[in-house]
């Protein structure tokens, strides 16, 4: 008798043991994929906001150097029309390249990134040449490089950026 009490407790010990051990095992597992998990929503979630802010912020940018532009031709004289479009380039330029340093980084989006690379580059000159002219004192052939080319120009890049805004806050919605 007395030797089967001790089987039943060595047998009560182990189960008990192996169920603690099974219940340990299970926290550690959950816990690792819980962090794993809310590690892989955050770079998600960061990814798709950065994406959606400088999107955002690139075409805000164009917007204000679009108006900047537009101050100029309507007022020549007025210093302030200068200022505000050298800052709305110098903060497009810094949005812009951060956006598609971003892109670039995901391989299938490299492509968008050499295009709007392509279109930070051509737009800005174009602006310049407008405000050369007017400088000149050239309005009629400015207004025509706006209307011809610069606004085509403006066109191509704030398409893609639109889109950029829509799809980074569907995915991240």
């Amino acid at each position: 008798m007395k030797n089967r009490m001790q089987t039943l407790k060595a047998r009560l010990w182990l189960l008990g043991s192996v169920s603690v051990l099974g219940v340990l095992v299970l926290a550690a597992v959950t816990l690792f994929y819980a962090e794993r998990s809310k590690r892989q929503l955050l770079e998600y979630v960061d990814r798709y906001v950065a994406l959606s802010q400088l999107s955002t912020e690139t075409y805000a940018n164009g917007l204000q150097m679009g108006q900047a532009l537009r101050n100029i031709l309507i007022d020549p004289a007025n210093p302030q029309a200068y200022k505000n479009h050298e800052a709305a380039l110098d903060n497009l330029n810094r949005a812009g390249e951060r956006l598609a340093t971003l892109l670039a980084t995901d391989p299938a989006r490299a492509a968008d990134a050499d295009a709007l690379r392509r279109h930070l580059r051509a737009w800005p000159p174009l602006q310049t040449q407008v405000i050369e002219r007017v400088r000149r004192g050239e309005l009629i052939e400015a207004r025509q490089l706006l209307v011809e080319q610069e606004t085509p120009a403006w066109r191509a890049l704030r398409a893609p950026l639109l889109e950029l805004v829509k799809q980074s806050d569907q995915a991240a919605a």
